[in-house]
């Protein structure tokens, strides 16, 4: 595994594109855009590769830390063509009042499927990779993805498991509901 910082890359990498903020700025403390649309205050990613492709959501929640893959935004992991599963976490943190959405902006993942991590415990949310469910995910978006209505806390854990018989390409989206 080989982490380049340059987003000019093949169709067999695994492309994490942030659209966020990555500021460390307390919720209260949120930036807008020009456009008075608020940012997301912290955004992690990070991936483990399951090259077994059997570990349950349960299994990678158990992981040790020091075998889960930190990626910068803009960073990019190489796979190649892989009968691995993908598994992405992430830890967003978002103003209160703002929803936040997940898209994975390709066509070419057969099987995506999502759990929101709560106590340390994953539940499925959605399946709606090329080969799942495609009447879930986003509404009328042809791209596997989550929408996650605002809490409270403004605090959200997932993760997704992405597998494919292509090349694992999976560039990933995170923003607020508004801006997207």
């Amino acid at each position: 595994q080989r982490i380049y910082g340059d987003t000019a890359v093949t169709t067999f990498l695994l492309v994490v594109l942030i659209a966020a903020s990555t500021c460390t700025a307390s919720a209260a403390e949120a930036s807008t855009t020009s456009a008075g649309h608020k940012q997301l205050d912290s955004v992690s990613v990070r991936f483990y590769n399951d090259q077994t492709s059997r570990l349950s959501e349960t299994d990678v929640t158990e992981l040790p830390e020091h075998l889960w893959q930190d990626v910068e935004p803009g960073g990019v992991t190489t796979f190649g063509y892989s009968a691995s599963a993908i598994w992405c976490h992430i830890r967003i943190t978002a103003p209160a009042d703002e929803s936040v959405v997940i898209e994975l902006p390709t066509t070419r993942l057969d099987h995506v499927h999502w759990f929101q991590v709560t106590d340390g415990k994953p539940v499925l949310l959605d399946r709606n990779g090329l080969l799942d469910n495609r009447d879930s995910g986003i509404a009328g978006q042809q791209y596997p993805g989550v929408y996650l209505p605002a809490t409270a806390s403004g605090r959200y854990e997932l993760l997704f498991r992405a597998t494919s018989d292509c090349s694992l390409a999976i560039p990933v989206t995170v923003t607020t509901a508004a801006k997207w």
